[in-house]
């Protein structure tokens, strides 16, 4: 198993491949991502600070910015979705559920 895997890399060979062309200039984009908490009290947090749903929906500008939303276990699915609801009205680009 051993001599597989320090042989392996050896193995490999490149394989040529014809990149298309593209008139993409390959700027990146500045990628907007708010991370906010729901707790168990409903309180909602702004990349860790106390903030209103009214705060966090002016931070969200339509259409490019992300949102990453971690909810505490306990909290009930209806103020979840009414959370969800409330951030949709602001039209982020996303609305990412986090998992831990």
């Amino acid at each position: 198993m051993v001599t597989l895997v320090l042989t392996l890399p050896m193995l490999v060979k490149a394989m040529p491949v014809s990149m298309p062309q593209s008139k993409l200039d390959g700027a990146p984009r500045l990628q907007r991502s708010l991370v906010v908490s729901l707790d168990a009290q409903k309180r909602l947090t702004l990349h860790g600070e106390l903030a209103s749903i009214d705060a966090i929906k002016h931070r969200i500008v339509k259409g490019q910015t992300t949102v990453e939303l971690a909810v505490d276990g306990a909290v009930r699915y209806a103020d979840l979705a009414a959370t969800v609801d409330a951030l949709r009205d602001a039209e982020p680009a996303e609305i990412n559920l986090l998992t831990r």
